[in-house]
């Protein structure tokens, strides 16, 4: 989640709420999990953005934005009877 997709940034927008939200204060705020909305917040590693970028291309041939790309990855290899669960 990103304040474009917000409740509060939408509708509400009220500071109080932004200072208490990770993407908004992600150093003073402990990750929580929103009760709208649950996140997964990933840092890549310099070793790892090669990783990234094949994920970033991939999804761009697809046509799906990154987020929805990588949930769909990650319910593929979840499934039940997956071999790589």
């Amino acid at each position: 989640m990103s304040c474009e997709h917000c409740p509060n940034w939408i509708k509400d927008k009220k500071p109080a709420t932004c200072q208490t939200c990770f993407w908004c204060q992600p150093f003073a705020v402990r990750p929580h999990r929103h009760a709208e909305s649950p996140t997964l917040n990933l840092a890549w590693g310099d070793k790892e953005v090669a990783e990234y970028d094949r994920l970033v291309a991939l999804s761009n041939k697809a046509e799906v934005e990154l987020p929805d790309f990588v949930k769909a990855v990650l319910r593929k290899h979840s499934e039940p009877g997956s071999t790589r669960s």
